[in-house]
């Protein structure tokens, strides 16, 4: 035990005038919830997301599947849990093959099911969608870097604001693991673009950076592509019980709108794989009532 670990127990003797561990507090916790769900009538679905460890190493998928059965087992869920949701990290789907192939063999639990995260889906298929793009948004990426790693730029350009009394809207670079932040800098860029033309104006170090009218002209179908996944990852985000006919309809209006106008790009392909699978479930589930 590290000399750490004994001092914060002396702090906790003399606190509560008892030995006592955060672990024993986690200990009975624990115990407490276990007892409660134990009590359930009805069945429960799980969300699960693998991180990294402490030391930044990622998990192994028999290592995160030995866990998870453990807790369903200390928390009295193994016959209960009905299904479970993840994103589609490789890890992730071996991981639900081997938890339903236990689950199956072990426990008889044969109606246990893995459903794959919307929002994620959604924001891979954006992914690939937007690698027919990548020229003008990478455009875009390194001159808003441009202007994000100088304060001058930044203050030039917030005081034109300033004097032509607009919010000045400082210029965000988007993060591959951060959803819809692509959208996002594209939307503020075109907002600020008569500030950035001022911007440039003064700065001609810049022009050879900037963009040309026809440039222009190709952000805004961008915009209009991704504007649609922007609306509809904050709507399952945010949304406390999303259900697979909200997910259904919500893919079948983007399908149409992609139809209409990107009838050729990736991401349409992306979403018919997943409209296809979500199809087929909601068939097999009426199948299942109907005998």
């Amino acid at each position: 035990m590290t000399i750490e670990k004994l001092n914060v127990q002396k702090q906790l003797l003399i606190l509560f005038g008892q030995s006592i561990t955060i672990f024993h507090c986690k200990n009975n916790f624990q115990i407490q919830i276990a007892k409660k769900l134990e009590k359930l009538e009805t069945k429960v679905s799980l969300t699960a997301d693998i991180w990294t460890s402490v030391s930044n190493q990622a998990y192994l998928e028999i290592r995160t599947k030995e866990k998870f059965l453990q807790l369903l087992d200390e928390m009295n869920l193994n016959e209960k849990i009905l299904a479970l949701t993840t994103d589609n990290d490789s890890k992730m789907i071996l991981c639900e093959k081997l938890i339903t192939h236990k689950l199956d063999i072990e426990w008889n639990n044969c109606e246990f099911q893995h459903y794959y995260c919307a929002a994620h889906v959604l924001n891979i298929a954006i992914t690939h969608g937007m690698e027919l793009s990548v020229g003008i948004i990478n455009k875009v990426r390194t001159f808003v870097t441009k202007i994000r790693n100088s304060t001058i730029l930044c203050d030039i350009l917030r005081s034109y604001c300033q004097v032509i009394k607009k919010n000045y809207i400082k210029p965000e670079l988007d993060v591959i693991t951060r959803w819809n932040s692509t959208y996002q800098m594209l939307e503020k860029f075109k907002i600020m673009r008569k500030e950035l033309n001022f911007l440039v104006a003064s700065n001609k170090n810049l022009a050879s950076l900037y963009f040309e009218d026809t440039e222009w002209n190709d952000i805004d179908p961008i915009i209009e592509l991704l504007e649609p996944m922007f609306k509809a990852t904050k709507i399952l985000s945010l949304s406390t019980y999303p259900t697979m006919k909200e997910e259904c309809m919500m893919a079948e209006s983007i399908r149409k709108k992609l139809a209409d106008y990107w009838n050729l790009l990736m991401i349409l392909q992306q979403f018919l794989l997943y409209w296809i699978h979500a199809q087929n479930y909601l068939l097999l589930q009426m199948e299942k009532k109907a005998t």
